[in-house]
């Protein structure tokens, strides 16, 4: 029975004066309407379910994309950073057998000492071969054992030729101690030197994907709060829809 002929029966018995007939109608059309108010408020409930899980499965799909593209454009940073410490990795490999192979050069190649009497201009002819820097002293006695054999008094020439091999030699292990302790402060230096470039590149790296990692947060967190703020607008919607539909 629809609600226009409840009404048209209670107002025709109305008419008649059949009150009691007419309240009983007046009830019935009340429970009609109330009953048609559910139905619709439960349409509304129905129709506001299947949007909540449209908009919930929409969310999700988004999100999984999302992460999927920060996730994909991680991976590439990734590989781009392994790339750099490879290469970076190979510099230092070539720096450090080139340090070493200069070394091994000049340790096949010890250190040449001047003999007494021979001519400067002759020993400056002397091609490849590492030399013995003389100190002050040491030129001294050469200049003495020259003017001495000049001279021919070559028992001082004796003497003094000793005393010039005793000196290029202490000045020998001196110049060899010096050298060594050069090449361990170059060899530890170079060696600082790529741990600060290595350190140094894992910073850059570090900082590049600490800011990777921030975009992607606050695009997720701006796709929550978009979703979030549809759910909140569909609620607030359905309560006002079910407001009107049960105050009807």
């Amino acid at each position: 029975v629809s609600l226009k002929a409840l009404e048209s029966a209670r107002n025709a018995k109305a008419s008649e004066g059949d009150l009691e007939a007419a309240i009983e109608l007046s009830d019935a059309m009340s429970r009609l309407k109330i009953q048609a108010n559910q139905e619709h408020a439960h349409d509304i409930d129905s129709q506001a379910n299947a949007q909540l899980d449209h908009i919930s499965e929409t969310w999700k799909s988004q999100r999984s994309e999302l992460k999927g593209l920060w996730s994909g454009r991680l991976a590439q940073m990734e590989d781009v950073f392994a790339a750099d410490i490879s290469s970076l990795q190979s510099q230092q490999i070539s720096e450090r057998n080139g340090f070493q192979t200069q070394q091994a050069k000049l340790a096949s190649c010890p250190i040449a000492i001047k003999g007494p009497g021979i001519q400067h201009n002759e020993w400056g002819q002397i091609q490849n071969q590492r030399k013995l820097r003389p100190s002050v002293l040491l030129l001294d006695l050469d200049q003495r054992y020259n003017k001495a054999m000049t001279t021919h008094r070559y028992g001082i020439a004796k003497e003094l030729r000793e005393q010039y091999q005793a000196q290029a030699l202490v000045e020998w292990e001196q110049q060899t101690m010096k050298e060594n302790a050069e090449y361990h402060s170059r060899s530890n230096k170079l060696e600082g030197e790529h741990k600060q470039q290595m350190k140094a590149l894992w910073l850059r790296h570090r900082s590049a994907l600490n800011e990777l990692d921030i975009k992607a947060d606050k695009e997720l967190v701006m796709c929550d709060n978009y979703w979030r703020k549809q759910i909140q607008r569909l609620k607030e919607d359905t309560i006002e829809q079910r407001k009107q539909a049960l105050s009807c």
